[in-house]
């Protein structure tokens, strides 16, 4: 795509832009209004992106000048610039050094606030890690993975198994500013016409709605280190204290998206939803799994009119095995296939049938574990994005030298505090054990 066109499309979602800002200022229909400010952030990002990529491309005539001093041409006696047109070579990845050196920019500014921010921590004061900031700590994490290290500092320890579900990052997780609570509506049932004599009054049957509410939930953990730790570079030293304090916080989230209880300081999970937003008898029944249980869960999930996709399995790792362990009809192999990368993957009916993704999570209970028992809930089966998990702050973490005083070693306290609430009437499914 050229310049021109780039332009041209980056002012069609300004348009877009522009209606959305109009239609807001008179909508009152709180679902609406939040889609709409989905569509927004969205926009938002695409524009930016789109902009970066017009930016980063120069002028028609200067890229043929260039092309004519160091034309290489491939086996199909095409050069790269003629690719690049095509679309055979991605023209972001050529874009090159202009993007670049605005990107560093930015770079430099958030390293900045890295910067000071483990100079806070370091004072004993609290500290907010924000999106930037967590973004920069992560790529620092993936990045520091040389053999030697600078500065003859051991930057990490050797990680356990992992123990955080991935459920946390496919649900719908947003930060709000502040606020006590969190509220949403839902649709429960379409209005439906009907037959009308003449002169008669007319049908009025306007549906069903229903509203959902989730409080806020403190949710804390401390990570105790070695003072020494002190005497690393600051954006490692704040990686190292981030990562483990925020991993903790993730663990227990992701598994109460699924469990929670819903009390007085608690997220509400799937599987204690309110029966007004998942009633009771929407559920289905397995006493085992079988060749006909991915079927059995797929149809009983959505509406009598349609069957929803993509939609996901949250399930213990057992009965993930359980599925793996189903064996086609005579000739020894297995009925369904397993993909996997790490958490998440696929499970598909043999012969090319049902492929349904899954993700592994120990908070959900066995359904083929031999001390499951009868009316238990198990599997999980919707999409993750009807459940919505607003952060009513962001991560902070402060020091405290004075608890592990006398043992060397300095502890640090994060918090956020958060709401969970599903979004959608029977936006899950769960799997009863029969």
């Amino acid at each position: 795509m050229d310049k021109k066109k780039l332009l041209a499309l980056i002012a069609k979602k300004n348009e877009r832009k522009a209606s959305l800002t109009k239609q807001a200022e008179t909508c009152e229909d709180v679902a609406t209004l939040r889609n709409i400010n989905k569509e927004m952030d969205t926009l938002n990002e695409e524009i930016r992106s789109l902009q970066e990529l017009a930016d980063s491309i120069k002028d028609e005539k200067v890229l043929e000048e260039k092309d004519k001093k160091s034309a290489v041409l491939d086996e199909n006696g095409q050069s790269e610039r003629t690719r690049i047109v095509n679309g055979e070579i991605p023209i972001i990845v050529k874009a090159g050094i202009e993007a670049q050196e605005k990107k560093s920019v930015t770079d430099k500014e958030v390293e900045k606030r890295v910067e000071e921010i483990a100079a806070d921590l370091r004072n004993g004061k609290e500290v907010i890690i924000d999106h930037n900031v967590q973004s920069f700590l992560n790529k620092r994490a993936i990045d520091s993975t040389s053999v030697m290290l600078e500065n003859k500092y051991k930057r990490e320890i050797a990680d356990n198994f992992n123990e955080v579900a991935q459920t946390i990052d496919l649900v719908d997780a947003f930060l709000l500013d502040g606020g006590n609570s969190y509220d949403v509506s839902f649709q429960i049932t379409d209005g439906e016409a009907d037959y009308t004599a003449e002169g008669g009054t007319y049908t009025n049957d306007e549906g069903t709605f229903g509203t959902a509410s989730t409080g806020r939930a403190k949710i804390t953990n401390s990570a105790v280190v070695t003072e020494e730790i002190v005497e690393l570079p600051n954006a490692d030293y704040l990686t190292r204290i981030v990562n483990s304090v925020r991993k903790s916080i993730r663990k227990k989230i992701s598994n109460q998206i699924i469990a929670g209880l819903g009390g007085a300081n608690q997220l509400r999970g799937i599987y204690n939803a309110p029966e007004g937003t998942i009633p009771e008898t929407y559920i289905v029944e397995l006493s085992a799994i079988d060749k006909d249980s991915l079927r059995k869960i797929v149809f009983a999930y959505g509406g009598d009119e349609d069957i929803e996709s993509p939609a996901t399995l949250f399930l213990n790792k057992l009965d993930l095995a359980a599925f793996a362990a189903v064996m086609a009809s005579g000739d020894g192999r297995p009925y369904y296939s397993i993909t996997y990368n790490g958490s998440n993957g696929f499970i598909q009916e043999v012969g090319g049938g049902l492929r349904v993704p899954y993700t592994i999570n120990s908070a959900c209970v066995a359904l083929s574990a031999d001390g499951t028992t009868a009316g238990a809930k198990t599997i999980v089966y919707g999409s993750p994005m009807y459940y919505e998990l607003p952060m009513f702050t962001p991560l902070s973490i402060k020091r405290s030298d004075e608890r592990f005083i006398d043992q060397g070693k300095i502890g640090f306290f994060g918090k956020v505090i958060a709401g969970g609430v599903i979004n959608k009437y029977k936006g899950f499914i769960t799997v009863k054990k029969a």
